[in-house]
């Protein structure tokens, strides 16, 4: 007798058909339980998450160069300054027009035009406290030197919800400094407290 070697016809056709079934069978799983738009989602999530990681990165050093730019800042005013005038001024012209006399001379014959800016620190005692409220504007002295005896600074401040104020600062030459209203009447408590030069 004869061994008998190989496969036969039908088992190659019985093979095939079993394998056209279970590919049919795997083609059907992946499309029905949705696989494909899963991992669809999964890539667009995956991509979102780093765009937003990307963001916040991109945030956290914008932030931290702005940190090191209020440092440098606070380091270049903590040196480069000078207290041009300190005290309590609250007297006033009740207008706005030019002024060529009066005002209140800065100390030790200080000259605003060595400075590039100059910062006016402006003080509000409110009623019933005894710690005033400081407010500060940095103005470039350029713009001031353009307007001598005019009241081109404008000092505004809002303590609370019922008390504000608001004050004109001019300088009537380069040492001498004086405050406007536009009104008739000012507000009680609010006066010049420090003048830095500022290189």
């Amino acid at each position: 007798m004869k061994e008998n070697k190989g496969i036969t016809l039908v088992a190659l056709v019985v093979t095939i058909i079993i394998l056209l079934i279970l590919s049919g069978i795997s083609i059907m799983v992946l499309t029905q339980t949705g696989i494909f738009e899963k991992t669809k989602e999964a890539k667009e999530k995956s991509q979102n998450a780093q765009l937003e990681e990307n963001q916040t990165l991109d945030n956290y050093v914008s932030q931290i160069d702005d940190f090191n730019t209020v440092a440098s800042n606070r380091e270049s005013f903590a040196t480069h300054k000078d207290l041009l005038w300190s005290g309590k001024y609250n007297t006033l012209v009740n207008t706005m027009d030019k002024q060529s006399s009066g005002g209140c001379k800065l100390n030790n014959n200080y000259n605003i035009e060595d400075y590039e800016f100059v910062l006016i620190i402006t003080a509000i005692n409110l009623p019933g406290s005894t710690i005033p409220e400081y407010h500060s504007t940095l103005f470039p002295i350029d713009l001031i030197k353009e307007n001598y005896g005019y009241p081109a600074i404008e000092m505004s401040a809002i303590a609370n919800s019922s008390y504000s104020s608001r004050m004109n600062v001019g300088f009537i030459n380069k040492n001498t400094f004086y405050i406007a209203y536009e009104n008739l009447y000012g507000w009680p408590g609010h006066y010049i407290s420090h003048i830095y030069g500022i290189k």
